[in-house]
């Protein structure tokens, strides 16, 4: 059994990116409450987050990437360019970084932790089951290890998914503007199939309009979008190129 059980499902690595004195600033957004300066080290973990069992095979194998990645992360956010070889890299940290959450595994969960309540309460009912203690109420069956299935089923799909889109660097135009992180740092839109009432909004990585949001340090944004319907920017800008905000524009091609 491994001896640390804390795992972090967002990169210590990636969180120095955006420190200021080694520290990096902490807020609840719902409802929002600034916390203060912590370290880095501090922030996005939980026991045990990829274990299934005694199974430490997912969290060494993260280990190994971001030992691997962290040196080409900053490389790229400081140079906000990349060959055709760290594109392609860039394009697997950002799934993994998007997979290995907790906001994506209890999304995951969601399916299956619905058709165990139904499950249960059904054996509740009839009687083939005690019902627990306080009573049964919906969430109490839980699903661990989520993350680590999520990284095994979905990387390599998601990851060939990312070949269709385009990309672009994007910097704040004014130096007193920052982007900012979260401990879910991915972050998936879709206009063209936003319909705004949430229950016909999709933005798989498979479906067209597919955009992701991946801030890189507070300087640097990595942004990827589906070129097949959104024209970002001037279409002869080379990749790396930095876009300011007063320039950089979203056009849909198509009609929702």
């Amino acid at each position: 059994m491994s001896k640390n059980k804390r795992q972090h499902f967002v990169p210590q690595h990636y969180l120095r990116q955006f420190t200021r004195n080694h520290k990096i600033g902490v807020a609840l957004t719902e409802p929002y409450r600034y916390i203060g300066p912590n370290k880095p080290e501090s922030q996005c973990k939980a026991n045990y987050f990829y274990r299934q069992g005694d199974d430490d095979s997912t969290d060494n194998w993260l280990q190994h990437v971001e030992n691997e990645t962290a040196g080409l992360l900053k490389k790229v956010s400081t140079d906000r360019s990349m060959s055709d070889e760290e594109l392609v890299a860039m394009r697997m940290i950002a799934v993994i970084f998007y997979l290995r959450t907790r906001k994506t595994a209890e999304i995951a969960k969601l399916p299956f932790k619905r058709d165990a309540d139904m499950v249960i309460k059904g054996a509740i009912d009839r009687g083939d089951l005690p019902a627990p203690p306080g009573g049964w109420r919906p969430g109490l069956m839980d699903i661990s290890g989520m993350s680590g299935a999520l990284l095994k089923d979905q990387l390599v799909p998601c990851w060939m998914e990312m070949h269709t889109l385009e990309q672009k660097f994007l910097t704040p135009k004014n130096k007193s503007k920052q982007f900012i992180t979260s401990d879910h740092p991915v972050v998936l839109l879709n206009q063209l199939l936003d319909k705004g009432d949430g229950k016909r909004s999709f933005s798989g990585f498979s479906r067209s309009g597919f955009q992701m949001v991946f801030p890189l340090s507070p300087e640097s944004c990595l942004f990827f979008y589906d070129p097949k319907v959104y024209k970002v920017g001037n279409r002869r800008d080379r990749l790396g190129r930095v876009l300011e905000p007063r320039n950089y524009l979203i056009q849909s091609r198509m009609h929702a």
